[in-house]
């Protein structure tokens, strides 16, 4: 993460992942598993991630995506012509004279200023994570939580009791389903492979990206827009694919391939903005008796 919440995917990594990589496949990890037998990074397509958190199905694209109407919204796109506006539908031809084919670009901007208003986050996630390395497939779920600036918990359901949490100086994973009397700790400041879902759309994405807009599909019943977005930099990751929800501009699934081939897939449910998260939430005190292994 750190560019702020680290989904270390997660590598979380989202680390996400991604929340370096903090693979999923757990008995695989040698930081989690030190018996466990590694392999050299190798390439791979996302393509590998074909086993999705939930079911897909076609849906019908919105008749227009309007570019941000609010001060807050103008502002955060820095559009400062805009950022006087009032409350008021835009006309398509605010958007330019070929909207149709602006649509794409406008919606990713209005993504970047709704993510730039959110301070906190909670949801439920189903994870996938493909390892072409081992040919293996785990799914994993639990409670994401999140707060700027560098906050972040998984607290897993499936298997359960597993967990990564980032304190801001640490990121410690702790995996009771491998054993129960290991944590292993990483410097924030040190980690890598960090997919910060929020801080990926504060800015500009299309200065951070190139990026392919991949048509629409249905997540859990709402209407999304897919992106595929390579970043023109590495930050530890080769390719970041989101569906944008095109009614509240919210990532509602996301698929991160990282630098070693690894595609975690993950998808949120009953997602929360701007809840109250204290302070407590993201301490982590190791069991009695545990063994630090220090990573990074």
């Amino acid at each position: 993460m750190p560019n702020l919440m680290p989904l270390r995917f997660l590598a979380l990594a989202f680390a996400l992942a991604a929340c370096g990589s903090v693979p999923d496949d757990r008995a695989a990890d040698p930081a989690v598993n030190p018996t466990a037998e590694t392999a050299a990074p190798t390439s791979a397509s996302s393509a590998n991630a074909s086993e999705t958190a939930g079911s897909e199905g076609a849906a019908t694209p919105p008749a227009s995506l309007r570019p941000p109407t609010t001060a807050g919204e103008a502002g955060a796109r820095g559009d400062t012509a805009a950022a006087g506006a009032k409350n008021e539908p835009a006309s398509p031809a605010a958007a330019g004279p070929e909207t149709a084919a602006q649509e794409p670009t406008v919606l990713l901007q209005r993504t970047a200023g709704v993510y730039t208003g959110i301070r906190s986050m909670q949801a439920e996630f189903a994870m996938v994570t493909t390892n072409p390395l081992l040919h293996s497939t785990a799914r994993s779920r639990g409670t994401l939580f999140q707060r700027r600036p560098d906050r972040i918990l998984l607290r897993f359901t499936e298997p359960k009791g597993d967990m990564i949490l980032g304190d801001g100086r640490y990121f410690w994973i702790y995996y009771p389903s491998v054993d129960a009397q290991q944590v292993t700790r990483t410097s924030a400041v040190n980690a890598s492979g960090v997919v910060d879902l929020q801080a990926q759309f504060v800015g500009d994405p299309l200065e951070r990206f190139d990026h392919t807009f991949n048509g629409h599909e249905s997540v859990n019943s709402r209407d999304a827009a897919i992106f595929t977005l390579v970043p023109r930099e590495d930050p530890g990751y080769r390719v970041l694919k989101v569906w944008i929800d095109t009614k509240d501009f919210l990532v509602r699934r996301f698929e991160v391939t990282d630098n070693s081939g690894i595609v975690r897939r993950l998808e949120l449910t009953d997602l929360e903005t701007n809840p109250a998260m204290p302070d407590d939430l993201f301490r982590f005190t190791p069991p009695p008796g545990a063994k630090i292994v220090e990573r990074g």
